[in-house]
């Protein structure tokens, strides 16, 4: 069983990793995402942005019409996007986009709809009066001073405008799945195994290894795959099943030319030994939105975050190294080298992602070495930092709640984004009081969530209690409608252990959640539309919320009757129809994975059982609840289809969908 301690000890792993891959100096970040309070439909993003345009209905800086800008938005406005919208003012300040049209959340602002009424009426704007209920919490030591809906800049005077004011992308996306039942069986499908040949690639190239998939409301699966053959051009790409196989992107040397955002003979990916893409991350977004992160070579090497969309093949950049160098120093810019971490994306095409960087500082005798993290949105035209450990370390006083001496000593690689665009991430300070918090990035601003000061009173939870006392890694997820999980510690006086605690808008309060009368010890899944995790409480999975829970292993499958089975904190994902995929072991260590229906386990993949084939020694799957985004992105949709990745005794390995049948 994975433990907290145990998983604190795979970040530093990976972070030794990290630091070993860049001479020993870059350190990572990660964060997490607090959300606004819940709209009416919580299936539906209610909030503005920071920057300008939009990501998705936005377009360039300079284009209009057919949307010819720079980039375009991140989505279907501007750059090479057919709809169009291109321009900063979206094809002017009163005719963008429809009622979901412009800016990055049908106009935004600050009382929704844009400036001018434009692209999207007050309900889809968001602003600082959108969005729901309860915004700042419950005061005091609630989360901190939260604005009512989603960010106070929302989007510019049209955003979407022009053409057909951002199509299907300009604005809210409600990818709201219909209940399809609880299913009563499970039906395993290949989609893709090692030596079957590559897309676009000669026909002696076959895959030889896969990275862990992901898998969107429609049913699509997006992974990393490693290739090889003797006339190979390249030898790795990302890959998209819809149906059939095709390829998004590789890292064919001559492919020039199909990089967003550059002039120069680049290509997707760096060609070269040791260049792995499968630890890159992928999720996917509302809207067919596949946003990933990659190497660039070529002419001009770089790094960056990119968003494709599958209805159109349409790519964008959302950030390289040339846009967030900008904000530093400028003796320091071209002597930095940032690597980009995690990106997430909001139904209206909002990006957030993290950077760990070490750089070269030519103005102190002898130059020195820095290093540190950051935390970014993107609007597809624009790049924004939130927060940041060099910036931060110069200018004191930006970490909320903690007085103006406090600033960020490390932001960790994990973040994670809500739908309507809120932003978690996880930071260590100095100067304050306590040393590590979690954060919400609203509207270009920070909020405190928690953090593990003494002495201080969280609603809902006992007086006296403290949070995180020692100060350990946060395992934390966000859900729909805006409820925030975190994994941490509660200690009273001189007790104290694991814990899993929701906060709800609505009630404006946390809830510590149990299990069958005992304390939660993990969290295993993100959190969905009603507030519902998985988590693990003496050893056993429950389906839990603040009204309740249900123990899911009280009746094995036939299949299983006599095995001991160990639930592992890792690997399970949740849907909004209150069902779940959970990972187990049995006494001989063999992997497998179950469906909870609602009413009992079945069985989707079991080693021992060679179930979906003989000998395999591995499933995996996405493994952090950070990424286990209900109705978006993860292992499991709200089809109830769960996508895996096995691996076999002979180093084969195998890409499956297993689909809950009624």
């Amino acid at each position: 069983m994975v433990t907290l301690s145990t998983r604190l000890l795979r970040a530093r792993w990976l972070v030794c990793l990290t630091l070993v891959a860049v001479a020993g100096l870059l350190l990572v970040s990660s964060s997490g995402c607090v959300p606004p309070p819940p709209p009416d439909d919580p299936q539906q993003s209610s909030s503005g942005s920071d920057n300008n345009g939009g990501a998705d209905s936005g377009g360039g800086t300079t284009g209009s019409g057919d949307g010819s800008g720079a980039d375009g938005g991140t989505d279907s406005g501007g750059g090479d996007a057919p709809d169009g919208g291109g321009g900063t003012s979206g094809g002017g300040t009163s005719d963008g986009g429809g009622t979901d049209g412009g800016g990055m959340s049908g106009g935004g602002g600050t009382s929704g709809g844009g400036t001018t009424g434009d692209g999207g009426d007050a309900t889809d704007g968001g602003g600082s009066g959108g969005g729901g209920t309860d915004g700042g919490g419950s005061g005091g030591d609630g989360i901190d001073d939260v604005p009512d809906g989603g960010g106070s800049d929302g989007g510019d005077a049209g955003g979407g405008g022009g053409g057909d004011g951002g199509g299907s992308d300009g604005g809210d996306d409600d990818v709201i799945v219909p209940d399809p039942g609880p299913p009563t069986s499970v039906a395993l499908d290949l989609i893709v195994q090692t030596g079957d040949p590559v897309p676009e690639q000669p026909a002696d190239t076959t895959f030889t290894y896969f990275g862990d998939p992901v898998i969107d409301a429609e049913g699509r699966i997006a992974f990393w795959g490693l290739y090889e053959g003797a006339t190979a051009r390249g030898g790795a790409g990302l890959y998209v099943w819809d149906g059939e196989l095709q390829r998004v992107l590789d890292d064919d040397p001559l492919a020039t030319g199909v990089v967003p955002g550059r002039e120069t003979a680049d290509f997707f990916g760096k060609n070269g030994p040791g260049y792995d893409p499968r630890e890159r991350d992928l999720v996917w977004g509302a809207g067919d939105r596949l946003v990933f992160t990659s190497e660039v070579g070529g002419e001009v090497p770089t790094r960056g975050a990119y968003r494709w969309r599958a209805t159109d093949g349409n790519m964008v950049r959302i950030a390289d190294r040339e846009q967030v160098v900008q904000v530093y120093r400028e003796e320091v810019r071209d002597l930095m080298d940032p690597k980009f971490f995690l990106p997430g994306v909001s139904d209206n095409g909002l990006a957030g992602f993290s950077i760990g960087y070490i750089g070269i500082d030519p103005s102190t005798t002898p130059a020195s070495f820095f290093s540190g993290q950051g935390v970014f949105t993107s609007n597809g035209t624009s790049v924004s930092v939130l927060r940041d450990t060099e910036l931060s370390g110069d200018t004191p006083g930006d970490v909320p709640d903690q007085g103006g001496a406090a600033f960020y000593v490390t932001i960790t690689d994990q973040t994670t984004m809500s739908p309507s665009g809120d932003l978690l991430f996880e930071g260590r300070y100095a100067g304050g009081d306590g040393l590590l918090g979690l954060y919400l990035a609203r509207g270009g601003e920070a909020y405190r969530v928690i953090d593990n000061r003494p002495n201080a009173s969280w609603p809902g939870l006992p007086d006296g209690a403290r949070l995180n006392s020692a100060g350990t890694a946060y395992v934390f997820a966000i859900g729909p409608a805006g409820h925030i999980a975190v994994e941490t510690t509660l200690t009273m006086v001189d007790d104290g252990g694991n814990v899993v605690i929701v906060w709800d808008w609505e009630a404006g309060d946390w809830a510590s959640l149990t299990g069958g009368g005992s304390e939660a010890t993990a969290l295993v899944t993100g959190v969905n539309d009603d507030g519902q995790v998985v988590l693990l409480a003496g050893g056993a999975p429950y389906l839990t919320s603040r009204t309740g829970h249900t123990q899911l292993n009280a009746s094995l499958p036939a299949e299983l009757q006599g095995a001991t089975l160990t639930w592992l904190d890792e690997g399970g994902s949740i849907n909004n129809h209150s069902r779940a995929v959970l990972h187990y072991q049995d006494g001989d260590a063999n992997p497998g994975l179950v469906m909870w229906t609602g009413a009992q386990l079945l069985v989707v993949a079991d080693a021992a059982l060679d179930s979906p084939a003989a000998d395999i020694v591995e499933i995996s799957t996405v493994t952090d609840p950070r990424r286990d985004l209900p109705g978006r992105s993860g292992m499991f949709n709200d089809s109830n289809e769960c996508v895996l990745r096995t691996v076999f005794s002979d180093d084969s390995e195998a890409i499956y969908v297993a689909r809950g049948e009624s």
